[in-house]
């Protein structure tokens, strides 16, 4: 894993403050028995995460303070298989193996058909904040734009699961089910878009 975090704070004058800050978090992980027992199926999981804030804070007058934000936050995690044996390529143009359970206790083998999967998500906020002292009172109110766009990648049983019901069957080719996306039907890349909006008052 790797971690890294700035920040800078500036005045810039005697009503002024800004900041900014930077995190950077990536990871690798290899799994050596992702997929089974049997060491020729491993995994990689791979994140890469960054998150951004920058604010400015200004004194308007002696009972009045307001607060502008910016932040992005980028988060990224992939998983993929990274072996596979000809015997368990079920599918024509899927670069990876599928997984048989032949059932009655005996230990499944295949790749790990929860991958591969890549999750990436964008997040952009804009937000104010004003304090505003006035009498006997303490007001604070503002608001948040919030936009968030997410990618995602994750074809479920990609390579295809076979199951069977025990040792007879498995021998027999009597197979109780196969799981996965018919061919032609397998996209399953998914964009998603929101915008969030908040308001408030506060006494």
């Amino acid at each position: 894993e790797n971690y890294a975090l700035g920040r800078v704070d500036i005045t810039p004058s005697m009503k002024d403050t800004v900041f900014g800050r930077f995190v950077s978090d990536t990871a690798e992980l290899t799994e050596p028995f992702g997929g089974s027992n049997i060491p020729l199926w491993p995994a990689g999981n791979n994140t890469s995460n960054q998150y951004f804030t920058a604010e400015h804070r200004r004194i308007v007058s002696t009972n009045v303070i307001n607060q502008a934000r910016f932040g992005y936050v980028r988060t990224d995690e992939k998983a993929d298989n990274q072996g596979g044996v000809p015997e368990l390529q079920f599918f024509t143009g899927r670069p990876m193996n599928g997984s048989v359970n032949p059932g009655g206790g005996i230990t499944t083998i295949g790749a790990n058909q929860l991958n591969p999967f890549d999750l990436l998500q964008n997040k952009y906020t804009l937000a104010d904040d004003v304090f505003w002292n006035v009498g006997r009172h303490s007001l604070r109110f503002g608001g948040e734009a919030q936009r968030i766009g997410s990618d995602t990648f994750a074809p479920f049983q990609w390579g295809g699961a076979w199951t069977f019901n025990g040792l007879q069957s498995f021998l027999t080719n009597q197979a109780a089910s196969l799981s996965s996306a018919l061919p032609g039907q397998e996209n399953a890349f998914r964009k998603f878009r929101e915008w969030d909006f908040v308001g408030y008052v506060n006494d």
